[in-house]
């Protein structure tokens, strides 16, 4: 299970810059064009934050020299409507038929926890491998981003997919996906894709600006770890395995779990990777008084998602919601790079139409 926060007040408030202690270099820095303006006190894992607004890159896809230089800058891309909304909802219909979710457990389309407390995806990959949501998370253009990004022909992804669901008081805790997934291409990248609006309050991705330019520094420190204790084992499903994906090992389940860890309680090896429950407590990262390290999130649409590379430090807002978060996690790299041993990966071209 993901971390569960203790009992507390939720929140997600607008503020302003002036109410923050944020430094005259900072102040500066948000009143440039393509800077993080505004912020919201939000609740982040076991705490809360001042957490400012991603930017919104979508401009730049036609210039993918730009998009490279804001990813280098800000260590994320968040790209708006990037996505058709159709195609995400049907994705997430079928989601929900193949969960055996019932209607009377929906509002507005959203799933009620209380009417349905088992929706658990992350062993499920039969269910991310159905035909609306392979096509979605194998889209042509998202296989055209990536060759553009990368500036190659083929490009390579995780056979794994990462389809989760997140409960009422849930989080993902503060780390870097290089601690789970560091052992193949340095160029690995995430795309973080909604199956659902997602705004803050129901758990939504929280990345540290800049902060991928710290980790080696903190690595080499000894205040990362270089790889997070990962446990083989078979998934945790009702069958134990992998209903029509056999070409999928048993044991990534079990190893890449921790996205759904328990924040380290005793016997639990899924969450050994993170830094800390909460931005106030990371090291030498977090900072509210300077733009590096500032704590950014959005309130994601249907067909908006969000790029992020090994080294970005990031975690999800805690969702103070009674309904379930539903994303997926896809890893891209590309197909000439040396690939992590711990996954099996499919290889894709661009189509001539892209």
């Amino acid at each position: 299970r993901a971390s569960i926060l203790p009992t507390m007040r939720c929140r997600t408030r607008e503020t302003t810059d002036d109410e923050g202690a944020l430094s005259k270099r900072a102040k500066r820095q948000h009143s440039l064009p393509g800077s993080h303006s505004s912020h919201r006190r939000v609740t982040c894992g076991t705490g809360e934050a001042d957490v400012g607004v991603m930017i919104d890159s979508s401009d730049l896809l036609g210039d993918f020299a730009a998009l490279r230089k804001r990813m280098d800058r800000d260590g994320y891309l968040f790209l708006k409507g990037f996505l058709h909304r159709d195609e995400v909802v049907r994705a997430r219909k079928s989601v929900l038929e193949d969960a055996a979710v019932p209607p009377s457990a929906l509002k507005r389309s959203e799933v009620i926890i209380a009417k349905f407390p088992k929706l658990r995806l992350l062993d499920r990959q039969d269910i991310a491998y159905s035909e609306p949501v392979h096509k979605l998370l194998h889209h042509p253009k998202i296989i055209a981003f990536f060759s553009k990004f990368f500036e190659c022909k083929a490009v390579a992804t995780t056979r794994y997919k990462w389809l989760r669901s997140v409960g009422a008081g849930e989080y993902t805790g503060v780390h870097i996906d290089k601690v789970y997934l560091g052992r193949g291409s340095k160029r690995l990248t995430t795309m973080w894709i909604p199956f659902g609006d997602i705004p803050m309050r129901l758990g939504s991705l929280c990345v540290s600006v800049g902060s991928h330019k710290a980790v080696e520094t903190l690595i080499s420190e000894g205040k990362l770890e270089r790889n997070a204790e990962i446990k083989s084992g078979k998934g945790s499903g009702a069958d134990g395995g992998l209903d029509g994906c056999d070409e999928i090992e048993n044991e990534v389940q079990t190893a890449i779990a921790y996205v759904q860890g328990s924040g380290g309680q005793k016997g639990d090896k899924t969450s050994s990777g993170w830094i800390a429950t909460e931005p106030s407590k990371t090291p030498g990262v977090y900072s509210p008084k300077r733009s590096e390290g500032k704590w950014v999130s959005a309130d994601f649409s249907m067909g908006d998602v969000a790029v992020v590379p090994l080294n970005t430090v990031h975690m999800s807002t805690t969702n103070c919601t009674e309904y379930w978060r539903i994303s997926c996690d896809t890893r891209w790299q590309p197909a000439s790079g040396p690939r992590d041993p711990l996954l099996k990966f499919s290889t894709h071209q661009v189509s001539s139409t892209n």
